[in-house]
C-alpha cells in the first residue's frame, strides 16, 4: 500500500487534469484509472478535453463512450473538441 500525503478525491483529480492541458493526457488517465476515478462523469468530461486538446480524438471519443453517463457537459466537451480539431463533420454525424 502506497502512502500519500493527502487524500485523493474528485477535484483534485479535476484540477490535476484542467491545469495540466497540453501535457501528455494518457500519463493522467493512467493515474485516474488507478485510483479509481475513470467513471466519474466530471473527470470523464474533463479527460474528453484534455485528449481533445492534445489532438488525440479517437482517445476522447472512447472516453466518452465508455462515460457512465453521457449528460450535456459531456456532449459538449466532445462537440467542442470534434470541432477544435476541424472535424465538424463528425460533431454533425454524432
Amino acid at each position: 500500500m502506497s502512502f500519500h500525503p493527502f487524500s485523493h478525491s474528485q477535484f483534485t483529480i479535476r484540477f490535476t487534469v484542467t491545469c495540466s492541458i497540453g501535457d501528455d493526457p494518457f500519463m493522467f488517465h493512467a493515474q485516474i484509472f488507478k485510483l479509481g476515478f475513470d467513471f466519474h462523469r466530471f473527470v470523464c468530461n474533463d479527460l474528453i478535453s484534455a485528449f481533445g486538446c492534445s489532438g488525440f480524438m479517437k482517445s476522447a471519443c472512447k472516453v466518452f463512450d465508455e462515460s457512465p453517463q453521457r449528460d450535456i457537459v459531456a456532449w459538449t466537451a466532445l462537440f467542442n473538441e470534434l470541432v477544435k480539431n476541424d472535424v465538424p463533420g463528425e460533431a454533425q454525424v454524432i
